[in-house]
């Protein structure tokens, strides 16, 4: 079958729906449910761990309040609601950097949740009378979770530093489709942001059914 065709058929049938979810780092002295220490940027490797990040047995968390303020700034910030009751859940996967075998985050029952942020777009962008436009980012959801190790892969070889392990972080979900990336990327870099991470099911087209022309040839 001739991929312009198929092209069309998936164009027709499929139209993708696009959010970001943006890491920061809290800026805490201690992880999100141990003492041990998150500053491990600059230590050497796996000197940044004790019992609880590395989900020995017998070991219980403990949340760090700071962490919990931090989120609730944030969650203020974003103009979000905040929850009654928020909880925290393990979520299972199995991969070398996460030595518990879970993750500990709020993806069911998030502290904050359905907030906002105005974010300023280029000068291309702008209004008639010159004034910067303005577009307004719906978040879904900004909650509290733990961070992974980190792997290395070089000369044949993956090394893995767990002083990573527990350091806590802010995830802020989008509820809105990004119509463009360069909006979409300028939305997750606010201060202290990481990279978005890109989450992009698909659903059933609602468009109508005339393809542009272009794509017809």
């Amino acid at each position: 079958m001739h991929t312009n065709v198929v092209d069309t058929m998936l164009y027709e049938k499929y139209e993708p729906v696009i959010g970001l979810e943006i890491h920061c780092q809290l800026g805490t002295e201690s992880k999100l449910f141990s003492p041990d220490s998150a500053s491990g940027h600059d230590a050497p490797p796996n000197t940044r761990v004790d019992p609880v990040s590395l989900g020995h047995p017998g070991t219980l968390p403990v949340l760090n309040r700071r962490a919990l303020e931090h989120a609730l700034k944030l969650g203020l910030a974003s103009h979000c609601r905040i929850a009654d009751r928020a909880e925290f859940a393990r979520k299972h996967y199995f991969y070398p950097d996460l030595p518990k075998g879970y993750q500990i985050t709020q993806h069911r029952a998030p502290l904050c949740y359905d907030g906002y942020l105005d974010v300023t777009l280029p000068a291309g962008d702008s209004r008639d009378d010159g004034a910067p436009r303005t577009r307004r980012v719906g978040l879904a959801r900004v909650q509290l979770e733990e961070d992974a190790g980190k792997m290395t892969h070089a000369g044949g070889e993956t090394r893995v530093d767990y002083n990573r392990c527990g350091v806590p972080l802010c995830a802020a979900l989008r509820r809105q489709r990004v119509s463009a990336a360069a909006r979409g990327t300028r939305a997750g870099r606010e201060d202290g942001a990481e990279e978005p991470e890109l989450v992009s099911p698909r659903r059933a087209s609602t468009r109508p059914r005339d393809r542009p022309s272009d794509s017809a040839k």
